[in-house]
Parts: C-alpha cells; sequence; structure tokens
C-alpha cells in the first residue's frame, strides 16, 4: 500500500491511485478479521485493537497526503494539467542501472 501511493503522489497515474484503494481495502477487511478471530484471546484481544488503531491513523494520513495531491493539481490552469502529466514521472520495469557483475576496484572508474 505504501508503494503505491506514494507512486500516485509522484507519478498521479490514477490506475496505481485505484490499486492502492483496493489494496486498502483489503487491508482494512484483513485488520477487522484479524480484531475479530483475537476476541478470544485476553491477552491478544487489546493487541490486536491497538494495531487496528494504528493502522487507521496511518490510513488517515496517507488519504490526507493524496487530498493534498488532489488539491494542488486542481489549481493548476487545466491548459497546463495536460502538459504537466506528459512530463510526470513514470514507473519503469526497468532498473535505473545496470550492474554488471565486475566488483569496482579502486582503480576502476566510475
Amino acid at each position: 500500500m505504501e508503494t503505491s501511493r506514494r507512486a500516485y503522489l509522484v507519478t498521479g497515474d490514477e490506475a496505481v491511485r485505484r490499486a492502492h484503494l483496493r489494496a486498502e481495502t483489503r487491508a482494512t477487511r484483513g485488520v477487522r478479521r484479524v480484531r475479530r478471530l483475537s476476541r478470544p484471546w485476553v491477552e491478544l484481544s487489546p493487541l490486536a485493537d491497538r494495531v487496528a488503531r494504528q493502522y487507521q491513523a496511518w490510513v488517515r494520513t496517507g488519504r490526507a497526503e493524496l487530498a493534498v495531491r488532489r488539491q494542488v493539481v486542481e489549481r493548476i490552469p487545466s491548459p497546463f494539467r495536460a502538459m504537466a502529466a506528459r512530463h510526470t514521472i513514470r514507473t519503469s520495469s526497468r532498473p535505473a542501472c545496470r550492474w554488471s557483475g565486475a566488483i569496482p576496484t579502486r582503480s576502476s572508474r566510475y
């Protein structure tokens, strides 16, 4: 979830935002399930509740970050939005650099 949130904040790609929302929904269901299943254990239940509260606080922070990004984008005049979208950094499946397999030595040039 964190990765998809950051990717959306950087790229503005709506597909990434939708993926983030799907992941958030799945995680929220999982947290609820853990809380429900922990009820029979007296010592585990408060811990599960605390984790759930911390998770919800983290989700609220993420939603605030996404809301700020949307507000900023909405302030951009519409002719410039298309131009900004074309020049937005996109993520790539290719690595930023390739390792040749050679181990650098002091005499190696970078």
